[in-house]
């Protein structure tokens, strides 16, 4: 693969750790002037699926088996966003987890759920 960008960087995500942060700009708005809320979906998922990765080792190869996110406020271009995620059960192969999204300012913009899969060689 080289040199090529993944996904998550070409749309600006910074992964730190098990949190995934976004420097919103006008490339990330929606029609309405808001920030897409697939975009926001992506940092509720990555954060999962780094907490997730973190429980059951680095070298696992994780998959989303299932998301839903509830959007409670909008963001706007210039936000800074920040995504953490709580580990809520693990199993052998499986966990559930919920996550966060949040403003600079501490203000909630997405909650979401996921439960998410080992995937086995």
């Amino acid at each position: 693969m080289g040199d090529t960008k993944g996904f998550v960087d070409n749309v600006g995500i910074e992964v730190s750790g098990e949190q995934a942060i976004l420097h919103t700009g006008p490339e990330h708005e929606n029609s309405s002037g808001g920030i897409q809320g697939g975009l926001i979906a992506t940092l509720l998922d990555i954060a999962m699926g780094r907490k997730t990765r973190a429980a059951f080792g680095q070298d696992a190869t994780i998959v989303t088996l299932q998301l839903s996110v509830t959007y409670l406020n909008a963001a706007k271009p210039g936000d800074v966003l920040t995504a953490r995620a709580e580990l809520g059960k693990k199993g052998t192969s499986v966990a559930m987890l919920r996550a966060d999204v949040v403003d600079a300012e501490g203000t909630e913009i997405a909650h979401g759920v996921g439960t998410f899969m080992v995937k086995g060689d």
